[in-house]
């Protein structure tokens, strides 16, 4: 008996990266900067700002994930890529803990 279409078998072999996954990541990390960036912009300082900042910061669990998912067959530039990939979701996870904290004392004093 073998195992259905897309099982884990004997033969499987883990995902390398490749440029669908770098797509991936850059539209990602694109569409969460764009979140988090223009939520006060588009919004103001309310409930509709903090949903942006928080959709922004959710988007990031993709590029993380591919990223970990793939980090070991990832080789030479690629891992330099993911670094920096890491490097820009790590600033915008920042960049999203201020504009939070800009966001909550306004909506929690209302």
């Amino acid at each position: 008996m073998s195992p259905p279409a897309g099982a884990w078998a004997a033969n499987h072999q883990p995902l390398a990266p490749n440029a669908g996954h770098g797509w991936v990541i850059v539209v990602s990390i694109a569409l969460s900067a764009g979140l988090i960036a223009s939520s006060t912009a588009v919004a103001g300082i309310g409930l509709v700002a903090l949903l942006m900042v928080l959709i922004g910061f959710g988007a990031l669990v993709v590029p993380v994930a591919i990223m970990i998912m793939t980090w070991a067959q990832a080789r030479g530039p690629a891992r330099g890529l993911f670094a920096l990939a890491g490097l820009a979701c790590l600033l915008l996870v920042v960049f999203a803990v201020a504009r939070i904290g800009t966001i909550a004392p306004v909506l929690l004093a209302s």
